[in-house]
């Protein structure tokens, strides 16, 4: 059984958003969150995104980590 690391390289790649480092940082400074805004309820992202954030934050502590790091970084720009 394969086993994915949790890291936001593969984090993007399960949200099906291009994962190159490039697009990554164009990503994360072409979105923004408002202070109070969870990233499962962001707007630029698609209903199944953001249904399958709010799954890992729940349901496993590790991808839990990696999706409040994003939301930080959403946080921050």
């Amino acid at each position: 059984m394969l086993t994915l690391q949790p890291d936001m390289k593969t984090l993007f790649e399960q949200l099906g958003l291009d994962s190159s480092p490039e697009a990554m940082e164009a990503f994360f400074g072409n979105h923004t969150l408002d202070p109070d805004e969870d990233v499962s309820e962001a707007d630029f992202l698609s209903f199944e995104q953001r249904l399958t954030l709010a799954r890992m934050r729940d349901e496993d502590a590790e991808w839990a980590e990696v999706v409040d790091t994003m939301e930080t970084l959403l946080h921050k720009h």
